[in-house]
C-alpha cells in the first residue's frame, strides 16, 4: 500500500493588481483564485501567554488594571498596584473571599518590611485556589498585589 502526502502552499498578494498571464489552451492552470477578505494569520509559533483573569477572582477596587498576566501551572498570575496600605488590602480580600465561600488564611511577615504578608484562599470544593502576596515597592508607598490562581 502506498501513501501519498500532498502539501499545498497558497500565497496571496495583498492589494496587487498584477495577474498571471492566462495558461495556454489545454494546459493546466496554476492560478489559484483569490480569497476574499484579509489574508489569514500565520499560526503562532509559541504558546500564547496570559489570558483573562477568572471571574471568581475579585479585583482590588481602585487598583491598577491587571498587568503581567501569564500562565502559571493550572492557572495564571498577574499583578495589580494600589496606594492603599497592605492592611486595607488584606481586610478587603479576607472579607470578599470569605463571603464568596472560600477558606482564607492570612500570613503576616512583620520581620520582612517590604513583604508584609500573603493570603491563601481555597474554595469549598478545593478546585479553585488563590494566593495573594502583598509587597511594598519603592519609596512612594505603592502596594503591589501578586496574584496566583489555580482552577
Amino acid at each position: 500500500m502506498h501513501r501519498v502526502l500532498v502539501v499545498m502552499f497558497v500565497a496571496a498578494a495583498c492589494s496587487s493588481d498584477k495577474t498571471a498571464p492566462p495558461a495556454a489552451s489545454g494546459a493546466p492552470s496554476s492560478e489559484v483564485p483569490a480569497a476574499s477578505g484579509p489574508a489569514p494569520r500565520p499560526p503562532r509559533r509559541t504558546p500564547p501567554r496570559g489570558g483573562e483573569v477568572p471571574a471568581w477572582v475579585p479585583l482590588y477596587p481602585g487598583a491598577s488594571p491587571p498587568g503581567g498576566i501569564a500562565k502559571a501551572g493550572q492557572g495564571l498570575s498577574f499583578v495589580q498596584t494600589t496606594s492603599d496600605a497592605p492592611d486595607a488590602v488584606f481586610a478587603h480580600y479576607d472579607k470578599a473571599l470569605t463571603e464568596a465561600g472560600f477558606t482564607v488564611k492570612v500570613t503576616r511577615t512583620p520581620n520582612v518590611p517590604k513583604v508584609p504578608g500573603s493570603l491563601q484562599a481555597t474554595s469549598a470544593d478545593p478546585s479553585r485556589k488563590l494566593t495573594l502576596t502583598v509587597s511594598l515597592t519603592g519609596s512612594d508607598g505603592t502596594t503591589k498585589l501578586l496574584f496566583m490562581t489555580e482552577g
